[in-house]
């Protein structure tokens, strides 16, 4: 990559007109170390691994490892896609800015609408899972360690749909206040615990691994009323493929789970007006949380292999599934789960808190930099001006997070009182923020020449071979994301091709594309034309 020198970012027209306020009232807080664990949180280490169990159990002839190892190298294009949009145009807003800014601002908003939408459903998600998965493993781990059928007791009781949304509410609510009344420096303090807890969690479940052998699980399967050979076999009588040649088509297509945990670390882009430094936080900070990611995930991946096996964990899963009575467990068997079987040390309460932590860490990153969004939306008159209302002492959105947290709560309760499976629900969420992505992509790929005035006076003119670093980034990344998007529509594992999840797909565009002009013709009845917002950047 080579570098020209370019035009201060000053010489764009900023504010010259339309904005009435010179500045977001919004502080450049997020240092690089702040942004690598903000968007760590973004995915939740933790959670990442939960797509051992869907890639195990929906695809025959996918192998884990070979699928986490392939994820990370492809997650690079999209994840570096984003930081140089962050590092070239450093906004509140994120792609909203970028795309309505190089194509119109009609786009821009559809665009970040439906993926903000989708992002905040995603916390619902969160919430409920909370209860339906977090609690009862923390509650189940106490219950091996201390061997109280209490805590057994409580592990299923805490599932009921009102716990779940009760539960789940109060941790939306909690986030909501923090991210209202606490300044951004002083979230990132946040950030960072979260980010150790949930981080030393997965290195512990790691190290339990690497002091476990194989001979120990399959005498906590028997401990458990099963027997190991016995699942497998059991899985093969029911008609299941447990075994068998590896193919590396279906690896790709087995993708999207670790595609959301890895491809997804890029949170602090929708915060670029609140970076120190964003050419080099923009573009460092998401690579770095990437990587770290993605090594601790296929060096947990290596050791599920090795220590418990992946044909056991496909015929576990797929017993699972069909509620097979030669299942042995007595909840989901993902990684955390059978990672404790092999071990009764009271180190896994570590493990507990940290799987707990982890859904929490996700939701308060969301809502971190959803309403930035919003704030950029109203900031830009497409939504009523007390939506980018700063708190003066704080410099943080005050009126957005309420917003955030009521929708969230809505999906939140439709989810304990309603019947959608958990991948139906996260593979609908991947399936619409792809479709974001992949207009962010287009218009990484045109940018350079569609808006070269905003281009050249970035300072950030990288060449690859003598054209844009950002388009040739950009065209890698839009493979990457027709890739995802061809899977998402094909695999019925993942679950995101259900008629459900592809019409909610539809509704959430639809709804996406209706603000814009609701804004245009609300603003022009006070004389004002929203349009010009696509001809200059807004204040920093």
């Amino acid at each position: 990559m080579s570098e020209v020198t370019g035009s201060p970012q000053a010489e764009v027209s900023v504010g010259e007109g339309f904005y009435e306020r010179k500045a977001t009232g919004l502080v450049r807080s997020i240092s690089l170390k702040s942004g690598i664990y903000f968007n760590v949180i973004t995915v939740g280490v933790m959670w990442s691994v939960f797509a051992l169990t869907q890639i195990a159990g929906g695809f025959a002839g996918a192998n884990p490892l070979i699928t986490a190892i392939l994820a990370v190298v492809l997650s690079i294009f999209p994840v570096l896609l984003y930081g140089l949009w962050t590092a070239t145009v450093p906004r509140s807003g994120g792609d909203y800015v970028w795309i309505g800014r190089t194509f119109h601002p009609w786009l821009g908003l559809a665009a970040n609408v439906n993926a903000t939408i989708w992002y905040t459903l995603g916390n619902g998600l969160l919430a409920f899972l909370l209860a339906q998965e977090a609690l009862p493993t923390f509650f189940g781990i106490l219950s091996t360690v201390f061997n109280s059928t209490m805590f057994a007791t409580w592990a299923t009781d805490v599932a009921s749909p009102g716990w779940s949304f009760g539960i789940g509410l109060a941790v939306l609510i909690a986030c909501a206040l923090l991210t209202q009344f606490v300044s951004m420096r002083q979230s990132m303090k946040v950030v960072f615990g979260f980010f150790l807890v949930t981080s030393l969690g997965l290195l512990i479940c790691i190290f339990v691994l690497l002091f476990s052998s194989h001979s120990s699980f399959e005498h906590a399967v028997s401990s458990a009323g099963g027997s190991y050979q016995g699942v497998i076999n059991a899985a093969r009588a029911a008609g299941n493929q447990v075994g068998g040649s590896i193919n590396i088509w279906e690896c790709v297509l087995a993708i999207p789970p670790l595609y959301l945990a890895l491809a997804y670390t890029v949170g602090a882009a929708y915060t670029g007006g609140e970076l120190r430094r964003p050419q080099v936080t923009g573009i460092v900070a998401p690579l770095v949380a990437m990587l770290l990611v993605g090594v601790m995930i296929i060096i947990a991946f290596a050791l599920i292999g090795s220590v418990i096996g992946f044909d056991f964990v496909r015929a576990a899963t797929l017993l699972l599934g069909e509620e097979n009575a030669a299942y042995p467990f007595s909840q989901s068997g993902f990684f955390f789960f059978v990672t404790t079987l092999t071990s009764s040390s009271p180190v896994l309460i570590a493990i507990a808190i940290a799987f707990l932590a982890a859904p929490i860490s996700t939701i308060l990153a969301t809502v971190l930099f959803a309403t930035r969004n919003l704030f950029a939306w109203s900031f830009d008159r497409m939504l009523p001006a007390p939506v980018s209302q700063v708190n003066p002492r704080t410099g943080t959105p005050v009126v957005a997070p309420v917003i955030v947290t009521i929708v969230s709560a809505i999906y939140l309760a439709f989810l304990a009182w309603g019947s959608p499976t958990f991948s139906e629900a996260l593979g609908a969420i991947i399936l619409g923020t792809t479709l974001s992505f992949i207009v962010t992509a287009l218009a990484g790929i045109v940018f350079p020449w569609r808006r070269k005035d905003m281009y050249e006076a970035a300072g950030m003119r990288r060449t690859i071979g003598g054209i844009p670093a950002i388009s040739v980034i950009a065209v890698a990344a839009l493979v990457v994301y027709g890739i995802m998007f061809y899977s998402l529509l094909s695999q019925d594992a993942l679950g995101s091709n259900t008629s459900s999840s592809i019409g909610a797909m539809i509704i959430v565009v639809v709804l996406s594309a209706i603000l814009y002009p609701l804004a245009y013709f609300a603003n022009r009845s006070r004389g004002v034309d929203v349009s010009l917002v696509g001809r200059e950047l807004p204040p920093e």
